[in-house]
């Protein structure tokens, strides 16, 4: 269940909450009344969805369960405010670690590669010191985190950083056995399967990570 007060939020405004890796599933809609949205539904377990505000296309990405969700705003403000659920918490804290980590890691890429030859050496170093850094937020943050959902969505959305299967499945055996067995730790799993069948040695993918609320293959 999801319930707040939107300031902006029109009578008859549709309310959609949609999957982030199928935007076609809608999991739950509801119109505004005035200035207040009510949706329910069911989630088969904790995931990432989107809550979308219509016709304004306001956006709000959600990492939850089948918790009693609060949300607060304004259509015409930057963020909300959401309570109830400890998963989207998790989320969020996900979030002020890594975003601020990719962003430094992307721009690091981009100056090695615009840099000339004599920099380049320096600027190599600097780059695999901050990927060292990334590698042991990852580490710290699983742990913290192995009961939650988190845990096994951190080492999705990161497991092309280190390209190495068998750190992976490390990994893997520190989260929580009932998180591996949800939906990314099911991703993970067949992640360090197809490792084990698949070619091993190719050339490592250039990382590029935008931000953290991309979708995850299924």
């Amino acid at each position: 269940t999801i319930r707040g007060n939107i300031g902006g939020l029109a009578d008859q405004d549709l309310i959609v909450v949609t999957d982030v890796n199928n935007p076609k599933n809608t999991l739950a809609k509801a119109w505004g009344k005035q200035g207040s949205l009510l949706l329910k539904g069911k989630m088969k377990e904790p995931n990432q969805v989107v809550l979308g505000l219509r016709p304004s296309q306001k956006k709000l990405n959600l990492f939850i369960g089948n918790e009693d969700l609060q949300v607060s705003g304004n259509i015409n403000e930057t963020a909300f405010q959401v309570s109830g659920s400890l998963i989207h918490s998790d989320f969020i804290e996900f979030q002020q670690l890594f975003d601020p980590l990719f962003q430094q890691l992307n721009e690091l890429n981009q100056k090695v590669n615009q840099s000339s030859p004599n920099d380049q050496v320096a600027l190599q170093g600097v780059y695999r010191e901050h990927l060292s850094k990334i590698q042991r937020a990852i580490d710290s943050f699983v742990i913290e985190k192995r009961t939650s959902p988190l845990a096994p969505f951190t080492l999705v959305v990161t497991s092309e950083l280190a390209q190495d299967p068998d750190l992976l499945e490390r990994r893997f055996a520190q989260v929580d056995a009932a998180q591996q067995k949800g939906f990314f730790g099911r991703v993970l799993q067949q992640q360090i399967d197809d490792s084990k069948v698949g070619n091993v040695g190719s050339k490592a993918v250039q990382f590029t990570q935008n931000d953290t609320a991309g979708k995850i293959g299924r």
